[in-house]
């Protein structure tokens, strides 16, 4: 976690302050911590940490799905909104 973090604190300093705030993620968020080699299990912790709650659309759904993001942690963040 702690390569992580300094990874976030050069590519997504912005994201990184979210997650010290316990402010939820947005979806973008998640998909670029994803992109840029930040695995799901990390980003699940990080969304359990902001203990945000999720009430996806279809479209951002799809969006994580093209994005190649585990159905786990989507299966998550779609928990997080019921």
């Amino acid at each position: 976690e702690e390569q992580d973090r300094k990874v976030l604190e050069k590519t997504h300093p912005e994201t990184l302050e979210k997650i010290d705030q316990r402010e939820p993620l947005a979806v973008i968020d998640i998909i670029s911590l994803h992109e840029d080699g930040v695995s799901d299990e990390v980003i699940l912790e990080y969304v359990r940490h902001t203990r945000g709650a999720y009430n996806l659309t279809h479209n951002e759904i799809r969006k994580m799905q093209i994005a190649g993001i585990s159905q786990k942690l989507i299966n998550y963040l779609i928990d997080t909104g019921r």
